[in-house]
């Protein structure tokens, strides 16, 4: 274990200004980080001024914001005082792999005992004790990039690769679309609350209303006498939080109050029907929000675009749906 403050010089970003700064494309113009979890900490390109520190190659952690979020940059960057940088004292310059080690061995603290209430002071940062492979008292860098070597090589070996190719994708605008009320070709079922308090920990996935992982915000077990709203090969819909977001479910879940699922009418939903289908209700997710939620009545006669038999006009074509999701790159591997 070493301290963060014996090998590392901790510096806080000093970019003033930021939320009026121009996003620019001009060969002047550098990363801008500030407390961001997403995007490696900042997804805007600005042109610094002379005030401005200016970094590279090295590991910033969020101090503020979205406390202990660990990233490394191997570009040109500025960053907010919400940003602390961390620069090695031996005047090494990080390499992709060791910062990516870094990252890891870093949020393993910074993740745990930081947050908005208990920041991520210098002082605080420099006493943190991180577990680095070391020899003869200096950071052993070499050891460092072979360990995400050896991992990144595993990894890529047992990686499944597709035999799709992009030529073959089938064409959307070979077939006619049309505005379908998805009371038409579905039923609409409601969810139920389950406080976290009358949860049990289990392996049945709890449908909540994120926007991320599949909706997924818990998992459960059954338990005799609680609503019956578990359902399997189904798509949900957000009708509260994350408003308007729908994903497909091909295992046994439980569907939350801010939830509906749906079960198609006539027709067996494969999984690559389920896909479509709930990208064109997600599509229409900017109708809605907090104050105008996506209710069962709203849901029934909610209009999505899809693809429509040749033959007949009210009808939708869910072979096409099916086939087009098989032909996209990496659906073999669905």
């Amino acid at each position: 274990m070493i301290k963060v403050g014996d090998y590392f010089n901790i510096k806080r970003g000093n970019a003033k200004n930021i939320s009026k700064r121009q996003n620019s494309i001009t060969n002047n113009a550098v990363r801008l980080l500030s407390s961001s979890s997403t995007n490696n900490g900042g997804n805007i390109m600005v042109e610094p001024n002379k005030l401005d520190t200016v970094f590279s190659h090295c590991i910033t952690v969020n101090n503020n914001g979205s406390v202990g979020h660990v990233f490394y940059h191997p570009y040109i960057f500025i960053a907010s005082a919400d940003v602390t940088v961390m620069i090695p004292k031996d005047g090494h310059k990080v390499s992709l792999q060791e910062g990516l080690f870094l990252k890891v061995i870093l949020e393993k603290q910074t993740r745990q005992k930081f947050a908005y209430g208990f920041k991520i002071s210098n002082s605080r940062l420099k006493d943190l004790r991180i577990d680095l492979p070391t020899i003869n008292g200096v950071i052993n860098w070499h050891e460092m990039s072979d360990q995400i070597d050896t991992y990144l090589s595993l990894e890529s070996a047992s990686l499944l690769k597709t035999n799709n190719k992009n030529a073959n994708i089938l064409d959307l605008n070979s077939r006619k679309w049309k505005l379908i009320r998805l009371g038409d070709i579905a039923d609409v079922f409601s969810g139920s609350d389950l406080p976290k308090t009358d949860r049990f920990s289990g392996s049945i996935p709890f449908i909540g209303s994120s926007s991320q992982k599949n909706g997924l915000t818990d998992f459960i077990q059954k338990i005799e006498g609680q609503r019956n709203t578990f359902a399997k090969n189904v798509i949900s819909v957000n009708r509260n939080g994350s408003v308007g977001y729908a994903f497909y479910h091909p295992y046994e879940a439980y569907f939350s109050g801010d939830t509906r699922y749906l079960v198609l009418k006539n027709i067996v939903l494969t999984k690559e029907i389920g896909i479509f289908i709930s990208t064109a209700i997600s599509q229409q997710k900017k109708q809605f929000g907090y104050g105008f939620k996506l209710g069962t009545a709203r849901l029934t006669d909610l209009l999505i675009n899809l693809p429509i038999l040749k033959e007949n006009n009210n009808t939708p074509d869910f072979k096409f749906m099916n086939d087009y999701i098989r032909s996209l790159p990496n659906a073999d591997l669905l």
